[in-house]
Formats: C-alpha cells, structure tokens, sequence
C-alpha cells in the first residue's frame, strides 16, 4: 500500500506492507542508493509481510519521491520515518536493509536511535570515500554528477561539500548493533579501505566479499538472499527457513549466479 508522509525534513511517499495498530510488528526498512527506485525492492516488501515484519520501502533523499533533502543531515530521515508509524509497527525492533549510499545513512542514524537493531547494507561509503580527494577524483563522471545533482551542488565543489560526512571513529565505536556489510573487491565507487574503518570500531561485524565491481552485478542472487538471511538471523530466527536460504545461497555461489 501506498504510503504518505510529511516528515520534519519534507514529503515522502513510501510503499508498505503489513502495518497495523491492532497488531504492530518488528519493521524493515529498505532502501537504495542514488539512482535506486523504491518501486525496485517490491519483491522483498511482500517477503518482509510473509515472515512477520512490516516492511517500508522508500528511496534515498532527494530521489524519486522522496522530498527530503540530500545533505549531512539526511540521516535523520530514519529516525522521522520511525516516528510517522511508531503507532502502526514495533519500531523498537526495526531492522535497516540499505544498500550503497543509504548504508551510509543507516549506519549514522542507528548509531544515535537505538531502535534500530541491525544494520545490513552493501558497498556503502563510510569515511575514505568523503575525505580521500585521490579517490573522488577518479569516481565515475556519472557518480558525480549524480551526487551533484542529488545535494545541488556543483561537481567541483562536492569534495569539500562532502567531507563533512564521513563516519567519524566516535560514531562507529557507538555502534553496538550488529552490522552486515557486503564488499565487491573490484568497487570502482566505494573505497577499499571502508571495510577495515568497520573492522576496527564495530563490535560486531559479518563482511560478504565478491570478486565484482560495485553492486556485484555477477552475483545478484547470491548477495540478496545473503542480505535476507542477515536480517533473519539478527532478528534471532533459526529453524528450517535459516537452512532453506542458507543451501539457496550455497547453490547459488557454485552456479556463479
């Protein structure tokens, strides 16, 4: 179902499914990068009502429909989102499934709103990709310009614009929530030294790495039902769909798909 909201930061329209004020249930919340539509993350909205979670797609600030602006403050999104269904869904067990640039955005608001339980994202900026300048320089013109045009800002001056958003070794050391984070070893996007920011201030951390470029288009199936079973297994689930998904993931890594 569709779903409206005037948050602090602007309006939003989201896609959810089973929100409910009789029977409020843990939530998941997904999201994509910069150029990812909500429309794109159906299949695991209706796979989040089947396993007893509310689910809430939404895009990233600044994309499709949502109003709210792309800048150092995006984060807060999150926390808004919680509150516009706190009286509809558990939001003291929500789970964040959000991949590329709002991994970025989950990490910062999970580490100020303890209502999120877990966070699993893949390829997310962390701290090199806003303060290495060699890097930026060689990012991908249409990465760029997408950024840009997301922050309204001109391409030349998004280094310094950015730096301000790193994730600072204080609020990765405030997470204590247990963080998945899927890796392409070839990312021409996201820096390599990412993980090891992870490494060393996470106190619980579970990495997924591919031989791939960024979003490892060569293992689609491998890595979303790796990110489905993360959410599953951090929420305490155990039983016969853990090992379902598990042999789904191992056939999937033989068949190279």
């Amino acid at each position: 179902e569709p779903l409206d909201l005037d948050l602090p930061g602007g309006r939003v329209r989201a896609w959810a499914a089973g929100l409910s004020t009789a029977e409020p249930r843990p939530l998941l919340v997904l999201m994509g990068g910069i150029v990812s539509t909500k429309e794109s993350y159906a299949p695991p909205l209706a796979e989040a009502d089947r396993l007893g979670m509310a689910g809430i797609v939404t895009e990233i600030p600044g994309v499709g429909e949502n109003g709210v602006p792309y800048d150092a403050q995006s984060w807060r999104l999150l926390p808004d989102l919680l509150d516009a269904v706190a009286d509809r869904a558990d939001v003291r067990e929500t789970y964040a499934l959000a991949l590329s640039f709002s991994g970025h955005l989950a990490l910062r608001a999970a580490a100020a709103d303890r209502r999120i339980r877990a966070v699993v994202t893949t390829g997310a900026p962390v701290a090199d990709f806003f303060t290495d300048a060699a890097w930026f320089a060689g990012l991908p013109r249409i990465t760029v310009d997408t950024l840009a045009h997301l922050t309204g800002t001109k391409a030349e001056e998004l280094p310094g614009f950015l730096r301000g958003w790193a994730l600072t070794d204080e609020v990765l050391s405030a997470l204590d929530i247990p963080v998945a984070y899927g890796v392409s070893l070839r990312d021409e996007i996201i820096p390599p030294g990412e993980t090891a920011h992870l490494r060393r201030h996470l106190r619980r951390l579970e990495v997924l790495e591919k031989d791939d470029v960024h979003g490892s288009p060569a293992h689609v199936e491998e890595v979303r039902l790796w990110t489905l079973l993360s959410v599953l297994r951090f929420r305490g689930v155990t039983g016969p769909l853990i090992d379902g998904l598990t042999a789904a993931i191992d056939a999937a890594r033989r068949s190279g798909r």
